[in-house]
This record gives structure tokens, C-alpha cells and sequence, in this order.
């Protein structure tokens, strides 16, 4: 039998150092008897970790919050807050996929201190990834920051991404495959790099500062050049056993029909991806691109798009439904880069799985719309860095 390896005393102090990091940036400001209810760990332990993260300058004395009496004060010790130092350290999280991509650094607090956006529509996959590390290299250079204050960077790629090994598996758009993209940009950047799938960096932004935050579990679908997801649950990303996140867009809705670009017929993907929803409803005027779809001049051509999406919302209400079986999210989030078409398809969706759906949980998961902000999805990846440092 494979004995295990024991657990180090440095390791323990390391995770509580992290956890109580943690809790002060979460809280914006805490005192260490908060942070002693928190942990259950003992005063004079916690006493110890503060003193050192004061000491190598990750957290500071900070003013108290709105005034609230407490047992010690009203015997004259009043207790001394701290929060995180915001300049201490930075995390930078870079988005793309088919048309654009997105650089946001923030520091320790969680401000967004430098961002960018760039078209990316015209590039080839050859050159991408050389043109994404200098796209970040010159970020850090406008940002002006210190490469050991950095924490490293959180690469949120497209396509079907192994988050564990940092491969690009495959990502026909740009002509990406087989390709490491940890290696690459640590290779040139010298950071540590974090690879994750960009439906994760959008669902983890909506999760921590969007509609997710009252739900303890987020479904997000995220419609574009394909249609990707992300599960999470109690701040917990789900990830397969081949370490990638969920391929949504190729659950089959139709037996033998469109064919898809992965091989197959009949997938999600090949009905509600941008460019299929187009096709379908360029019969309508005006409706040429996405953001059209934002610009309708009026309710009744709205209502004429609504009809036109009814068979495609069908079958994303069912691809909903059994991954509301499966997961049992409280809360899906169906995210497109228009409004308008975001909100037509949540609407529909909720309408066709409350019809399709047993009593036994109908009504137990909302299902609610966002609109797609390759900004936030920069800054989701900024959190995903975080989370990683500190956990």
C-alpha cells in the first residue's frame, strides 16, 4: 500500500496565511478577533499572522468600518481593522477569442488599475500567441509595474483548453491546436501562468460581481463564435476529469442535423452559435451583425425576432434542462454580446424548460441574461489569479 505524505507544519501555516488573506480582502477591512470567529483559530496565532503580513507588507491598519458596538468596546478596547495593501501585489488576467482581446490588471484591493482592448479579428492563429505576449508586455510597461509584484497572469483562451497542462487543445477558429500556451508565455514573460477556458473568466466575473452573487451556484452559457460553459459551485469551478470545462456547444439537440464544425450533426452549436442565429434570421431588416440586434427600431419587430429565435430557444431550453438535472444550479446565466438577444433567449428558455420541466424542481433555478464585456472577462481572469494565490 502507497503510504501518504505527511503534512508539514509549513504547509498548515501556509494555508491559514492564505485563508486570513483571504478573509481581509473579501471584507475590505476586518479585525483579527473577526478574523479569530472566522477560523477558529486562536487569538494569539492569529495575533502572529498579522503582525508578519504587516510586516512584509501585504496588509495595513485600515479605519474602522460603519460603527458597530461591540463587547470589547464598550469595556474600552476598541478593535483595530486592517485591509490588504493594494500596491503590494497584482494579478493580470488576458481574454480572447475569435474578434477581440482583453488585458486587465488589478492590484491586491481588486481595483482595476490598467485595461485594454484590442481587435483581433485580422490576425492569424500563427502569429497570435507572439502577438498576445507582446500585447501583455506592453500593458506591464504602461501599467508601470515591477515584474516581483506581480503574481503572474491568468490566460483565459477559447476553444477546448486543458487547465491542468495549459494546452490549447483545440481551437479551429484561430487554427490553434496542440499548442502550450503556459509554456509560451512563461517562456517569454517569465510569470507564473494560470490557463483557463474564457467561459470560466466570464462566469467567475458575473459569479463575484454580477447577477451570481446572491447564488451560491451559477450555471453561465456563453454564445458567440461557438457556445461555451462554466459550472460553479460554491465558489468551486467545475472541471472534468480530462481537466477541461464543459463543451456545451456540442451536446446534441437534433439526431442527424446541421452539421458542426467539430465533425458531427445535430449539435448546440451549430444552431445558437452568432454566426448560425444570423443566418437564421437575415430575413429580418436590419439585422446584419450582432449588435443589431440592440438597435431594433421598435416592439413589433422585436416580437419578429423573438418568433424567429422560438425553435432555436427551444433547443437551448433543452440542452438548459438537462444541465439543470445534472448540476442543479440555482441560478443559469445565458450570455450573448447584445442585450436585446441575450434577453429574447433567457425569456424563451425560461418559458420552454417551466413547460418541459417536472414539479418535482420546477421554479428552483432561475434563469436570468447578461450581456458579454470583454473588459469583465478580462478582470474574471485577474479574480481566477487571485482565487489561485490565495487558496
Amino acid at each position: 500500500m502507497k503510504s501518504k505524505n505527511p503534512v508539514r507544519s509549513s504547509d498548515i501555516r501556509e494555508s491559514n496565511e492564505k485563508l486570513i488573506l483571504s478573509i481581509i480582502r473579501e471584507n475590505r477591512s476586518v479585525s483579527q478577533s473577526d478574523v479569530v470567529s472566522r477560523t477558529g483559530l486562536r487569538a494569539p496565532t492569529v495575533l502572529r499572522f498579522f503582525t508578519d503580513l504587516e510586516e512584509r507588507g501585504y496588509i495595513r491598519k485600515a479605519k474602522a468600518p460603519e460603527p458597530v458596538v461591540q463587547e470589547s468596546e464598550k469595556r474600552g478596547r476598541r478593535p483595530v481593522y486592517y485591509e490588504v495593501v493594494p500596491e503590494s501585489v497584482y494579478a493580470i488576467g488576458l481574454e480572447f477569442w475569435l474578434e477581440s482581446a482583453s488585458v486587465v490588471i488589478e492590484d491586491f484591493s481588486g481595483k482595476v488599475v490598467y485595461s485594454r482592448l484590442e481587435d483581433i479579428s485580422q490576425r492569424s492563429g500563427e502569429n497570435l500567441p507572439e502577438y498576445l505576449i507582446s500585447f501583455v508586455r506592453e500593458s506591464i510597461h504602461h501599467a508601470e509595474l515591477e515584474d516581483a509584484n506581480i503574481i503572474g497572469i491568468c490566460v483565459a483562451a477559447p476553444g477546448q483548453v486543458d487547465v491542468e497542462t495549459g494546452d490549447i487543445i483545440q481551437y479551429s477558429r484561430k487554427g490553434l491546436a496542440d499548442i502550450n500556451l503556459r509554456d509560451v508565455f512563461h517562456d517569454e514573460l517569465d510569470l507564473p501562468v494560470l490557463i483557463q477556458n474564457n467561459s470560466t473568466a466570464v462566469a467567475w466575473d458575473f459569479y463575484i460581481n454580477g447577477p451570481g452573487r446572491e447564488h451560491p451556484s451559477l450555471f453561465t452559457l456563453l454564445i458567440r463564435a461557438g457556445v461555451g460553459g462554466s459550472f460553479i459551485d460554491n465558489r468551486e469551478v467545475f472541471i472534468t476529469k480530462t481537466h477541461t470545462t464543459l463543451e456545451i456547444g456540442h451536446i446534441a439537440v437534433e439526431y442527424n442535423g446541421r452539421a458542426c464544425d467539430c465533425g458531427s450533426s445535430g449539435c448546440l452549436e451549430a444552431y445558437i452559435s452568432e454566426q448560425a442565429i444570423l443566418e437564421d434570421c437575415a430575413c429580418i431588416p436590419g439585422i446584419h451583425t450582432i449588435d443589431d440586434f440592440d438597435t431594433l427600431p421598435d416592439a413589433e419587430q422585436k416580437d419578429t425576432v423573438s418568433a424567429c429565435l422560438e425553435a432555436k430557444s427551444g433547443m437551448l431550453a433543452m440542452a438548459v434542462r438537462n444541465l439543470i438535472s445534472l448540476f442543479g444550479p440555482e441560478m443559469v446565466l445565458i450570455v450573448t454580446r447584445s442585450q436585446t438577444l441575450s434577453e429574447i433567449l433567457a425569456d424563451q428558455v425560461a418559458i420552454e424548460v417551466r413547460k418541459q420541466s417536472s414539479d418535482r424542481w420546477q421554479g428552483e433555478t432561475y434563469i436570468a441574461s447578461a450581456t458579454y464585456d470583454p473588459l469583465r472577462a478580462g478582470r474574471g481572469a485577474s479574480e481566477l489569479l487571485f482565487r489561485q494565490f490565495l487558496t
